[in-house]
């Protein structure tokens, strides 16, 4: 099991394939579910590139610290794997919640940011007016104030042990497959339930923080420091991160090109005309650099 001492935790990793880098940042906010259910799937490696995928802090298999749950701790925390892996540029790859992660690394480090690819995300994924922002403050107010296990039992019934459902039902119905969410659901809380206690509370504790540094971030004043080439690939029926955030991003960025995949919600990198976009730039990105 590979695993490496970045920033005071320990991160999980996998290297797959031999060539130009690119890191792979995934989305999600993690919870008890992560335990039991991979973020990233190795099989997604392109062939002539080395893919590096990682679990994020307090996520499935990389450990859950008490703090650094904020965008700048997280950026950080790729550019200590990358450090970790001697590796001096990457293209980054960020999905959904990994993308203002994979914006913060480039505003912050753009020297070690080749490219960036941003699938189906936004510069503010949460904005405080939401009603995700205000669970999560209700949640956080009651971790804060009576701990751990009372803001475990003031989770909806349906988002025990993962908030994902909240944003993701809605986007199942929209698209017709909601009753296979919940039987997925179903079957991933009868896994958890196996899990010790501790290690639940442990990751409910660790999903609450990472959705905090969500709630009311928006990245849009810092976006023109962003000078690498950027792909922007969003489904157009996303209900989950409106296809609109990628159209903003696509008006601030300077080098940016977004491909819109009609018909096509939240999961984006489950269809193959994303991944034909995010190959052809991969190319074109790395033929240019060399």
């Amino acid at each position: 099991m590979p695993l490496a001492g970045i920033n005071g935790f320990q991160m999980y990793y996998e290297v797959v394939g031999d060539g130009p880098a690119v890191l792979y940042i995934h989305g999600g906010m993690g919870g008890s579910r992560s335990l039991v259910r991979a973020q990233w799937h190795a099989a997604d490696a392109i062939a002539g590139y080395r893919f590096i995928f990682y679990d994020r802090r307090g996520v499935a298999r990389s450990e859950a610290p008490n703090v650094g749950y904020d965008l700048s701790t997280f950026a950080d925390d790729a550019l200590g794997l990358l450090d970790y892996l001697g590796v001096e540029r990457a293209t980054v790859l960020g999905t959904s919640a990994g993308g203002p992660i994979a914006l913060q690394l480039a505003v912050t480090a753009p020297d070690r940011v080749q490219a960036l690819i941003l699938a189906n995300t936004s510069a503010c994924i949460c904005p405080s007016e939401s009603d995700v922002a205000h669970l999560v403050q209700r949640l956080l107010h009651v971790l804060d104030t009576e701990g751990p296990e009372a803001a475990f039992e003031h989770r909806p019934p349906h988002a025990r042990h993962s908030l994902e459902p909240i944003w993701r039902w809605p986007e199942a119905e929209a698209h017709g497959w909601l009753d296979r969410s919940r039987r997925e659901e179903e079957g991933l809380a009868r896994e958890v339930a196996s899990l010790p206690w501790e290690d639940q509370i442990q990751r409910h504790v660790a999903e609450l923080l990472t959705c905090r540094a969500y709630v009311g971030a928006d990245l849009s004043s810092e976006l023109r420091r962003v000078h690498c080439p950027v792909l922007l690939v969003h489904g157009e029926t996303d209900t989950v991160i409106p296809f609109s955030g990628s159209e903003q991003l696509l008006r601030v960025l300077t080098h940016a090109e977004l491909v819109a995949v009609p018909s096509a919600g939240h999961m984006i990198l489950g269809r193959p005309e994303a991944w034909q976009a995010i190959t052809t730039f991969l190319r074109e990105a790395t033929r240019e650099a060399s």
